[in-house]
């Protein structure tokens, strides 16, 4: 009998202790638990819940001349230039927060529209670029065909490049600028289209969104595409 209350006292301290460990191992691991399933909740929907999401990217703003680049630029970038872009103006790093989110765009070049730009920059531009607006006037679009051609071969040029270094992730973005001077047209959005499908459809690049860069509004939807 006196061995079996040996045995017992000793299976039961042991038991306690067994328990003891089993507490306090838990006790140390449980940081690391619940941070190994936050982290794997974050990694499935894409974000951090202990801080808001933050990127870094490059954005350029290509196009013929006097298609609104430059006014673009400034109101993405807190800017005020005015004079006509010869050659590039460069620009510099800012932050852009909407509601618990935050873009850094990188500092970058206010290209020109020449054609002598095109050779010059494009390429290196399409390199570096996370996002790139492509802006081009909606009311010369429709009265020159020069002008029509003109837009076609700088698309072309930028979806040949894409793919020849191989560039997936670009988000390239069509912008019909001057929209309001040619509104009054029911026709207007799909005769714009009809002038650049075949070229825009071969590549990365979406149908226009149509724009009055004077409407503060609507430039707002461009900026909220960088935060996509």
């Amino acid at each position: 009998r006196w061995k079996f209350l040996v045995h017992k006292t000793a299976t039961f301290h042991t038991k306690q202790r067994w328990h003891s460990l089993t507490k306090k191992t838990v006790k140390t691991m449980l940081p690391f638990i619940i941070g190994g399933v936050v982290a794997i909740i974050a990694g499935i929907f894409g974000y951090s819940i202990f801080s808001s999401e933050k990127k870094e990217i490059y954005v350029s703003v290509l196009g013929p001349s006097s298609s609104g680049k430059t006014t673009l630029h400034n109101f993405l970038r807190n800017t005020e230039y005015k004079d006509a872009t010869i050659g590039h103006n460069d620009l510099e790093k800012i932050v852009l927060k909407k509601d618990d989110k935050k873009v850094t765009i990188k500092k970058g070049k206010d290209i020109a529209g020449s054609e002598q730009a095109v050779k010059a920059y494009y390429k290196e531009e399409i390199q570096l670029s996370d996002v790139s607006f492509f802006i081009f006037d909606s009311s010369e679009i429709l009265k020159m065909e020069s002008y029509s051609k003109n837009v076609n071969a700088r698309l072309n040029f930028i979806n040949k490049h894409c793919k020849t270094i191989k560039k997936e992730k670009i988000k390239i973005l069509l912008i019909a600028s001057h929209f309001d001077k040619v509104k009054d047209n029911p026709s207007a959005k799909k005769m714009i289209w009809n002038k650049i499908d075949k070229i825009a459809s071969e590549g990365k690049i979406n149908k226009p969104i149509f724009i009055n860069l004077t409407n503060k509004t609507e430039l707002e939807t461009l900026k909220n595409e960088l935060f996509k």
